[in-house]
């Protein structure tokens, strides 16, 4: 339960009138979805088709579309609570101050004299455009003779 407590906090350790409603509101809107999808599987589950002289008043088709805007309207209001939750908090509360940037440390770079490349007509091109010579084997030592 301590994460609960640190969640209903401020930076000092007390109860926080805007968390603590923020956690109600949340509470009530979670409550009642669940009544209103109880309720609506109850009262399908119950339910007896009422014809009244060839006119069907009543059918016991489920059509999920009520309890789908009864849900967003039930959400739309908890996003209106927590906007206006975030509102008070940003009017209430001093500014954090900003963590200090630690600057990096200066690096002395040297620079090394970079050598041209080497230019790309004469021998030297001509010698990087040739594959290299196979080397010779090297030689071998004479084979003695078992007797």
């Amino acid at each position: 339960m301590n994460w609960i407590r640190s969640t209903l906090t401020d930076d000092n350790g007390r109860f926080d009138v805007a968390y603590v409603s923020l956690f109600g509101v949340m509470g009530a809107v979670i409550g009642a979805i669940g009544v209103m999808c109880v309720l609506s599987a109850f009262a399908f589950y119950r339910c007896v088709p009422v014809v009244r002289e060839t006119v069907a008043l009543v059918t016991c088709s489920y059509d999920p579309q009520p309890l789908g805007i009864a849900i967003g309207a039930a959400c739309g209001g908890f996003a209106t609570a927590l906007g206006a939750l975030a509102g008070y908090m940003l009017a209430t509360r001093p500014p954090r101050p900003a963590a200090p940037v630690q600057q990096p440390s200066p690096v002395n770079i040297q620079m090394q004299p970079q050598t041209p490349p080497p230019p790309a007509d004469g021998p030297e091109a001509i010698a990087i455009l040739q594959p290299p010579a196979k080397l010779a084997d090297p030689p071998k030592a004479p084979r003695k003779r078992r007797r």
